[in-house]
């Protein structure tokens, strides 16, 4: 019996808080302390070895009697769960899956950002703090020595350490997949500050090939997202020109890394055949829905731009209803022909949300019972192709920053769960 996900814990407590982030995302999650070959329905096997303070020898046998065992599930990936002070036999642990398992690369991800541990240029920070500068605070039993987390492991293991920091991980998906793929070292040490950020290196490692993962707290959402079957994407249509959107449209971007398709607007847009026009931002959304599970489309443009339309326009005697019927109909140009592949709608504006929802030739919308912001509920379409579709339309300058994840986040779970 073959499972999806094998993971190697040092003690209960962890293997309990990595567990849970799994089985929160339905995943069935299994923990055992005796290790036994009988096979065991799950998705998601964890083994407490119990080594956290355990002699390296011990840990190392303990170890990999556990990947031993583990092997024979054949999981599709696997997991060294450590500690995100770094105590323990951790270098001594990670060789001995590897060897079991044969794996050449680890990702290593020891920030827990929701927990306030992240990891800057290769050191392991507490609460903004080095790991060494707290120790005696947070644990004056550890043994541990340094921050640096290559030095911690060379203490333990000679494995080839190779440190992906922040810069080169915010770059796109493609750029760190090919850096992932470029490293000779065993164990890749990823810097991280924020769970988007966790979440995008660990979607990048698996598209590298990589399938051993070493983390704690944090990695466990990381990779049960892409243990989830796969949905269609959410499109975030953005048409209002409110100061609030655009914080809002900022904030989503750099929180979920999601594609950006912005609409520019020069003096020809007025003159343009407007399907002509839409042609190129048709292009780009398609490409985007194909490869993110979150895409922005922003129709209001730049506000510059904007303005220097709207003065050309009033120049030319040409009414700013009409500016806006034309992008009425732009939107609906870019987003029509590619309707079958999107899962869900977030629109922010009143004039956006009623040009989507009737290019949808719905009948009605089904509220639901609660509210995902204040003013703004949950909704599904009723009637017509895409009925069951979760819709949701949000007052441009309503909202604090965080607004649009938030709303993403609510309609990817109403996918997940229709």
């Amino acid at each position: 019996m073959s499972i999806k996900l094998g993971i190697i814990a040092d003690d209960l407590s962890g293997g309990m808080n990595i567990g849970v982030e799994f089985s929160s995302s339905g995943l069935r999650t299994t923990l055992m302390q005796q290790l036994q070959v009988s096979a065991i329905d799950t998705d998601v096997l964890i083994f407490d070895t119990a080594t956290r303070i355990a002699a390296p020898e011990m840990a190392v046998r303990s170890v990999q009697e556990a990947a031993a065992i583990l092997k024979a599930y054949d999981p599709l990936m696997v997991v060294k769960k450590i500690d995100s002070l770094l105590r323990g036999a951790v270098g001594y642990e990670l060789e001995a899956v590897q060897k079991v398992f044969g794996f050449q690369k680890c990702l290593l991800v020891a920030a827990s950002p929701k927990l306030g541990r992240t990891t800057v240029a290769g050191n392991q920070l507490v609460d903004g703090q080095l790991l060494e500068q707290v120790r005696q605070r947070v644990d004056p039993s550890s043994t541990t020595e340094g921050s640096y987390i290559p030095s911690i492991l060379a203490a333990q293991t000679q494995l080839p350490v190779d440190v992906l920091k922040l810069e080169e991980l915010e770059a796109d998906t493609e750029a760190v997949v090919s850096r992932i793929r470029q490293s000779t070292a065993s164990v890749l040490v990823a810097d991280c500050q924020e769970q988007a950020g966790l979440n995008h290196v660990v979607r990048a490692a698996y598209s590298a090939g990589v399938r051993y993962y070493a983390g704690t707290y944090g990695l466990g959402e990381a990779l049960a997202l892409l243990l989830r079957p796969v949905l269609p994407p959410v499109l975030l249509v953005v048409g209002s020109l409110s100061a609030a959107a655009y914080e809002q449209v900022a904030y989503l971007k750099r929180a979920l890394r999601c594609p950006h398709i912005q609409v520019r607007y020069d003096e020809s847009f007025l003159n343009a055949d407007v399907e002509a026009y839409a042609r190129d931002y048709q292009a780009s959304l398609q490409a985007a829905l194909e490869d993110a599970p979150f895409v922005i489309l922003q129709v209001s443009g730049a506000l510059p731009e904007v303005e220097l339309l709207w003065r050309t326009a009033d120049r030319l005697g040409m009414e700013r209803s009409t500016i806006s019927a034309r992008v009425d109909a732009m939107l609906q140009a870019i987003v029509k022909p590619l309707l079958p592949e999107i899962g869900a709608v977030v629109a922010t504006g009143g004039s956006t949300a009623h040009s989507i929802f009737s290019l949808t030739q719905a009948d009605a919308l089904q509220l639901a019972t609660h509210e995902i912001l204040p003013g703004t509920p949950a909704a599904r379409l009723m009637g017509g192709a895409y009925t069951g579709m979760p819709f949701v339309a949000k007052p441009g300058s309503q909202g604090d920053r965080d607004a649009l994840v938030r709303l993403a986040q609510h309609v990817r779970e109403m996918l997940s769960a229709p």
